[in-house]
Order: C-alpha cells, then structure tokens, then sequence
C-alpha cells in the first residue's frame, strides 16, 4: 500500500494467551492515544486500534499457534482513508 501518510499497528498474541486481555489492552491504548497532539496521527492511530479491537473480537480463544493482527490507516487523497487488516497464525520452525 502506498499513500501519503501511513499509520500501522501490529498486535502479536502468543499460543495460549487470554484474548479478552489483549482485547482491554487494545481499547485502553487507544484511549490513550487521544492525547496524540498531530489531528491527523491521532485519528489514524485511533481508528487503527479500533479497528483491531473489532478483529479481536472474532476471536474466543487464541489460536494454537498465535494471532498476530497488522492495522494500516494510509491516506490515499486527501478525504479519503482506507484500513486494511491481515492476520496470520502460522507458526515458523
């Protein structure tokens, strides 16, 4: 993805680890990130973060191999944002 601006967050949960904590964690740091000065980062962390909490949710228990959530908020034009979010729970020997 290319845009003018881009923002990424990356959520790594290991095997056997409580989702519903991972969970908190995400909707708490994105109330944190409301003290963020930049307007622009701002919304684009906290949109990011939101919408990787979304993805959690999808989930009731972790993974036998882990969960990793990858959240990018790019500006493509000037009014336009796009959030794109991946998972993957291969585990690499």
């Amino acid at each position: 993805m290319r845009g003018r601006h881009t923002d990424l967050v990356s959520i790594y949960v290991p095997a056997g680890y409580n989702i519903n904590e991972i969970r908190n964690l995400v909707f708490n740091e994105a109330a944190t990130a409301e003290n963020i000065k930049s307007r622009t980062t701002r919304k684009n962390v906290t949109t990011a973060l939101e919408r990787a909490g979304q993805k959690l949710k999808n989930y009731k228990v972790t993974p036998e191999n882990g969960l990793i959530i990858l959240c990018e908020m790019f500006l493509k034009t000037k009014d336009r944002q796009t959030c794109a979010s991946g998972k993957s729970f291969r585990q690499n020997r």
